[in-house]
């Protein structure tokens, strides 16, 4: 067959452009560090990649309801502290107040500081997320204690009930994040945060003495403890879902270190190993330019 100068000039451009697209390609993937560019460079690298990707997404995101929940049930755990340092407190007064050491004047102080932490103890009922009350389940828009020292009816006796604010922080995986108040907060409970306002009243207005103060304060030391034990139950179950989220947050770390690092070996370039190809694919190319040079000098004279 005879070669002509047209079909060796079109060959050379078809191994100098083929050349030439190696090298291209191996540039790109020296720049961006990644072994494909499209999909199309390498469905299998690319389909594992998608897959990994979202596993890592879906693992950040878990980790971010985790950070979530975990603040809404601190918040709640400070709440329970709280309201236990009051019940302690109370419970310390209610003994002094009943015994026959202190004086009228003295036992008038103790239930001004008594009603004060009466208040106090509804304020943390009324402890809020971000805006959200944390004891109020779904209807996180309302306080469960209204101003005037009441209990929101919409709320209580049985407003709320089943309101379990749950959050996903696994596959398939949910916890609760929040207490409900209709669990350990009673009538009994808010009247006796009441009582000691309309003692002051009956004081004030002479309609009560000294020894129906003291034995007023008789009566608180019992409930108390009693209000203390209501509210251990709810506390503990806060103290376990903490624990538990801080497990499941370390794993979730262990997860997303381990996926991004399968994604990085799926997809990120062996950098020894493009710059070996890259030198051999830029001596070929050159020396495909060199052939084209000797070839566009021939003549036909050459061939005679």
């Amino acid at each position: 067959m005879r070669v002509t100068n047209p079909m060796m000039t079109t060959r050379l451009m078809t191994n100098i452009n083929r050349n030439l697209g190696n090298l291209d390609t191996l540039y790109t993937q020296m720049s961006s560090g990644k072994q494909i560019q499209m999909p199309s460079d390498n469905p299998i690298i690319a389909t594992r990649s998608l897959k990994f990707r979202t596993t890592v997404a879906e693992t950040e995101q878990y980790d971010k309801n985790v950070d979530q929940a975990k603040s809404w049930l601190d918040i709640t755990e400070g709440a329970f502290k709280n309201m236990n340092s009051v019940l302690t407190r109370m419970n310390e007064l209610s003994v002094q107040g009943a015994s026959d050491t202190y004086s009228p004047e003295e036992r008038k102080k103790i239930l001004t500081e008594m009603s004060s932490l009466g208040e106090q103890f509804n304020n943390e009922m009324n402890v809020n997320y971000m805006g959200r009350y944390v004891f109020s389940g779904y209807k996180t828009d309302q306080a469960p204690i209204n101003a005037d020292g009441t209990m929101n009816s919409n709320i209580f006796p049985n407003g709320i009930k089943g309101q379990t604010i749950n959050l996903e922080v696994g596959v398939n995986t949910y916890i609760g994040t929040n207490i409900l108040g209709t669990d350990f907060y009673t009538k009994d409970m808010n009247d006796t945060m009441s009582s000691y306002k309309d003692m002051i009243k009956q004081i004030n207005d002479g309609t009560a003495g000294d020894a129906e103060l003291q034995k007023f304060f008789s009566n608180q030391m019992g409930k108390m403890s009693d209000f203390q034990a209501a509210i251990s139950k709810p506390h503990t179950d806060v103290g376990v879902r903490i624990n538990k989220l801080d497990l499941i947050h370390n794993r979730l770390e262990d997860d997303n270190i381990n996926y991004t690092k399968l994604l990085s070996k799926n997809e990120d370039i062996d950098l020894v190993d493009v710059i070996t190809q890259l030198n051999t694919a830029d001596a070929a190319y050159t020396a495909s330019l060199r052939a084209g040079m000797n070839i566009t000098k021939l003549s036909l004279a050459d061939f005679i």
